[in-house]
């Protein structure tokens, strides 16, 4: 991490109030990025810009600045992640009484705590300890997959979610669509310290309903909107770890703004993976190309080209034996032809039918080989012209990133 990482060197608990601070400047004269002095500059840069970040938010704490602490230390987790800078965002949040959002950033912090103390590990436990008592949890109990949670207005996740919600105490609005069946709407009450459970329960819809139009709302001041555009009309979009999936090739999905990990896939597609910046009150557009998988592609070439061989070798099999029958089929004709009896007339009869029998299965293998022959040569065809997917993001009509 070259200088950037310096900023945890020797970094301590300060008595009031709890958030980390440098003890000592980062040093100079990290390790420079390969590529020759220009990106070495660019490097010792940008960790110069991160230092500035964290002090000003530290002396800004020291102050009683706590929105404006937040603001800095929120940048430079936003250039460099590191778990310490985000001990001091959930610390910030905490003294502006956003308990929700400190709860939030305590728990991710814990997750991680590469190259902090035990000391700031045991802060951060005890001040989470101290926040449970003030908010809520409401967990929710629903074992399908895919539908989406809406709170308060706001999507907050898709079924199932990773963990109990965490809520200020108070009333809440918990709204769930379903195909198929009446909209479950459910007003929950949350109390400070206490978490309750919820179960959908969703009432088929009467036979003619017809749904009124939705109204479409611009998203909240700090929300931003992701439009998904495909050129496979099925598949999945997994937005920061949760899977969504699209059936018409796009979808808009509104995001809190900010940075988020997407991954593009659908079947026997080779899959895109990439994040996004998405901007409060924009719409961004994300246009996936995604290619044909070509191990996919290899995999069914062999299989065809297997079955197909198969298919001919059973061919033979019964070829040869529907010519040996045909053999005995003659035999019995001569013989009938030389004693027209009832008996013989029958076991000529016999002999024909299995003959022709083994014919047609024959004749059907012999298809059903050069379709999967035909099938082998096409997706053989196919696999030298793969190529690795890819995505082209918009903002406001202007290209933002490509790949």
């Amino acid at each position: 991490m070259g200088r950037i990482a310096a900023l945890v060197v020797g970094v301590l608990v300060v008595s009031t109030g709890g958030v980390a601070r440098a003890q000592e400047a980062p040093q100079a004269g990290g390790k420079k990025a390969e590529g020759g002095q220009a990106a070495g500059t660019a490097t010792a840069a940008a960790a110069d810009e991160v230092k500035t970040l964290f002090k000003d938010g530290v002396d800004r704490y020291d102050k009683g600045e706590f929105k404006t602490a937040l603001e800095k230390f929120e940048a430079a987790y936003g250039k460099k992640p590191l778990p310490i800078i985000l001990y001091n965002i959930a610390w910030c949040r905490s003294k502006l009484g956003k308990n929700v959002d400190a709860v939030k950033a305590f728990e991710a912090f814990l997750e991680d705590t590469k190259g902090v103390s035990e000391k700031q590990v045991g802060a951060a436990k005890a001040e989470l300890a101290r926040l449970g008592g003030l908010v809520g949890k409401l967990s929710i109990k629903e074992a399908e997959k895919g539908l989406k949670v809406d709170l308060d207005g706001v999507i907050v996740g898709q079924t199932p979610l990773d963990g109990p919600l965490v809520l200020e105490p108070g009333h809440h609005v918990v709204t769930v669509e379903k195909s198929g069946t009446k909209p479950f709407v459910k007003k929950v009450s949350i109390e400070a310290g206490k978490e309750i459970d919820l179960t959908f329960v969703f009432e088929p819809l009467p036979p003619g309903y017809v749904p009124p139009p939705k109204k479409v709302e611009p998203p909240p001041a700090d929300m931003g909107t992701l439009k998904l555009k495909s050129n496979v009309a099925k598949g999945e979009i997994v937005i920061d770890g949760a899977p969504q999936p699209f059936t018409k090739g796009s979808l808009s999905i509104p995001l809190e703004k900010g940075k988020h990990k997407v991954k593009v896939a659908a079947a026997a597609m080779i899959p895109w993976e990439g994040s996004v910046d998405v901007k409060k009150g924009k719409d961004l557009k994300l246009d996936v190309k995604l290619v044909k998988d070509k191990k996919k592609i290899e995999a069914a070439f062999y299989s065809t080209l297997g079955l197909a061989l198969a298919a001919f070798a059973a061919m033979a099999g019964t070829g040869g034996y529907s010519l040996a029958l045909r053999g005995d089929y003659d035999d019995a004709r001569d013989a009938y032809e030389a004693d027209r009896t009832a008996q013989k007339y029958e076991a000529m009869k016999d002999a024909r039918d299995e003959a022709a029998a083994y014919q047609a299965a024959t004749d059907a293998l012999l298809g059903v080989g050069c379709a999967l022959a035909a099938a082998a040569v096409v997706t053989g065809a196919l696999n030298p012209f793969v190529k690795k997917s890819e995505a082209k993001l918009s903002l406001a009509g202007g290209t933002v990133a490509a790949w």
